[in-house]
């Protein structure tokens, strides 16, 4: 009988915990017109819980890598797996708005720890010539579950309650995690334990300082800080421009469904086309469809423009998700600064998806429109592309 790889199984328990990551994450929004109903907040106030929520899961992901390299990535995933669980616990006993800061800032560090940059270290430390292939997979069960998430959370509240169906997801929450951390995952490969020991010992933090001076580490950065306060505004955002634009309950929550299913063959593709191309070059084509993307929000009510915009969202949004992790090991390795540089992409990710969003839901407050917000996040894409054009020419040192 052929031998199985175990990496195979690294592989599969990581996209089981990415996909509960993302049930999570992506299905936040679903509860926002729950939360204004309840409570009566405005949209500022509400998305100021997912710029703290995005905020802390950048930042504390500068400790988790950190953590993770020197205690293990099963002891971050199994803080983190916690903080996610107990904060969807104390999320359905929410009674007011400084709780739901509370309980955003905990959020956000729990899914820091238990989502992306865990499982695409681990897939990288698993994987070698099929890493793009590797990474794609665990990134497409984020936006596999995210096409889920809208619409089946839109129905549970719809049948039992917001407090009911944030209950049901924490069942899994519990339970899942913790046993395929206890029983499956391990931290690399035999054969490369002594390999790691010897790197570790011998100097493990030449060349970061180079690495972090390096422009074209924050030419990387700052094209996906853009990228992704498109993104963000796109999740958090257009699920209530398509509901203030006619757009029944389950209508948009299903334009936001189908973008998050357009995401799984963006992640995937993209990791398939890296390994065969590279991600710095799919990365220029795949950012300007998510720049095009922004401009259909202003003709969504046309016919068929809400499906051109989530097949052009999506691809665009699932390709960024893949692209940081695999440009970064591309231009800097993996060998000794991977574990402290892509935190910092994950933060770029991250603060761009709390950043613009609550820049677009306070402008709305005044103005009672979107279109600020939508036009900046459509300029802020497009100089992503030319950053990214102009990095074809400059090179970076390897670590």
């Amino acid at each position: 009988m052929r031998h199985i790889y175990y990496g195979w199984w690294i592989l599969a328990s990581s996209i089981v915990i990415v996909y509960l990551f993302g049930t999570v994450l992506f299905g936040f929004p679903a509860y926002y017109p729950s939360l204004i109903t309840t409570f009566g907040w405005s949209r500022g106030q509400l998305l100021f819980g997912n710029t703290v929520l995005q905020w802390t899961f950048g930042l504390s992901g500068l400790v988790w890598g950190i953590l993770a390299e020197r205690r293990g990535i099963r002891f971050v995933l199994s803080i983190g797996s916690g903080f996610v669980a107990a904060a969807c616990l104390l999320f359905g006993r929410m009674q007011a708005l400084w709780q739901l800061y509370a309980i955003c800032f905990v959020l956000g560090a729990g899914l820091s720890a238990m989502g992306y940059l865990t499982n695409q270290m681990l897939q990288a430390r698993w994987f070698a010539s099929r890493r793009g292939l590797a990474l794609g997979l665990v990134n497409s069960a984020g936006g596999l579950s995210g096409s889920a998430a809208p619409v089946l959370l839109t129905f549970l509240i719809s049948r039992f309650g917001w407090r009911a169906a944030v209950s049901v997801t924490d069942v899994f929450l519990w339970t899942i995690p913790f046993l395929l951390i206890v029983f499956v995952i391990r931290e690399r490969p035999e054969k490369t334990i002594s390999e790691h020991r010897q790197l570790k010992a011998s100097s493990a933090s030449a060349g970061l300082k180079e690495v972090l001076l390096s422009p074209v580490l924050w030419i990387v950065i700052g094209s996906v800080f853009f990228a992704a306060g498109t993104v963000g505004t796109t999740l958090h955002l257009v699920m209530l421009h398509l509901r203030d634009s006619g757009f029944s309950p389950q209508a948009a929550a299903g334009v936001i469904s189908l973008e998050l299913a357009f995401s799984f063959a963006g992640r995937l593709g993209f990791g398939i086309l890296a390994d065969r191309f590279s991600a710095h070059k799919v990365g220029i084509g795949t950012f300007a469809l998510l720049a095009a993307s922004s401009l259909l929000l202003f003709v969504i009510s046309l016919p068929g423009m809400a499906v051109a915009f989530a097949f052009l969202q999506g691809l665009g949004h699932g390709a960024l998700v893949s692209f940081f992790p695999l440009i970064l090991a591309e231009i800097f390795g993996i060998e000794k600064n991977f574990g402290r540089v892509l935190p910092i992409g994950h933060l770029a990710y991250s603060s761009g998806l709390g950043t613009m969003p609550i820049i677009s839901a306070y402008a709305f407050d005044r103005t009672g429109s979107f279109t600020i917000g939508f036009t900046v996040n459509s300029v802020m894409t497009w100089l992503a592309v030319f950053g990214l054009v102009g990095l074809l020419s400059r090179e970076a040192p390897r670590s």
